[in-house]
């Protein structure tokens, strides 16, 4: 895990963390329209509407594709996995780890995983990671 100093920092905008480590979500729903949004934001995309309000979404969720990247931004060591995963009503995008490091292959759509703080880049910087649930049934694409 991030330092956690490191994390607190994050934690502000886009996540927040229990007393478990699971990760939740910082997202907002739009009161006028119900459309939810991550990250939060001050108006809605869908309606145009300022009445969000903050919610929280996680710590779970399903892979719904995934690819690993070979050829990275800077700072990001390759390969790694990117996943979109599906929690609660919004579809996010993750890296995912298997037992603290990129898994070889993508994992499968239909993983369900969990979201944890960790760091997805080579300078730790914090972030939300997800983690198969359970390494038994674990799929890859």
């Amino acid at each position: 895990m991030a330092d956690r100093e490191v994390v607190t920092a994050a934690e502000s905008d886009l996540f927040v963390v229990d007393d478990e480590g699971a990760v939740r979500l910082v997202a907002s729903r739009c009161a006028r329209c119900g459309s939810s949004w991550f990250p939060r934001r001050p108006v809605c995309g869908a309606c145009g509407s300022s009445a969000l309000a903050e919610r929280h979404v996680g710590p779970t969720g399903t892979v719904y594709a995934a690819t690993m990247v070979r050829v990275g931004a800077a700072g990001f060591d390759t390969p790694y996995c990117l996943a979109y995963l599906d929690v609660d009503d919004l579809r996010v995008l993750a890296p995912v780890e298997v037992a603290g490091a990129p898994p070889a292959t993508p994992i499968a759509p239909g993983t369900r995983v969990r979201l944890h703080a960790g760091s997805a880049d080579s300078a730790q910087a914090a972030s939300y990671v997800a983690t198969p649930t359970s390494t038994e049934g674990e799929r890859h694409a």
